[in-house]
């Protein structure tokens, strides 16, 4: 049995830059009526990631991706979202991949709030699927 899972990916709109860290963790902050962030939990993600990606002898370009990261683990929810969030990855001058929690029983509570995060950052949303 196939299991397709969800993801949003928020990417600039083509004629604009992708936002730096500074600019959109304000943006994110004012949007949200619960953020939390952990710069921590991400840099260690990141940092893995190379580590395996040296391992692999993955391109210099995509190795330039992830070393001296400069990245933020975000979850951020409203009143309204019945306990459902998204978390996503804020990188400096990047899109965004996010991702439905708990679950995606409700995952138009989440597509909500992914629309609403893409809203505010100026950038365009494409519900992915992968399995």
């Amino acid at each position: 049995m196939d299991i397709a899972y969800h993801y949003f990916a928020l990417d600039p709109r083509p004629s604009e830059e992708a936002l730096t860290l500074a600019q959109a963790l304000p943006i994110v902050r004012r949007t949200f009526e619960r953020v939390e962030e952990n710069e921590s939990e991400a840099t260690d993600n990141a940092n893995r990631r190379h580590r395996v990606l040296v391992a692999c002898n993955a391109p210099r370009e995509v190795l330039a991706l992830y070393e001296n990261p400069c990245v933020t683990r975000v979850r951020a929810s409203t009143s309204e979202s019945e306990g459902y969030f998204i978390e996503f990855d804020l990188w400096d001058k990047q899109g965004i991949m996010v991702y439905p929690h708990p679950d995606e029983n409700r995952l138009d509570l989440c597509e909500a709030l992914s629309q609403r995060l893409a809203e505010a950052l100026n950038y365009t949303l494409a519900v992915e699927e992968y399995d």
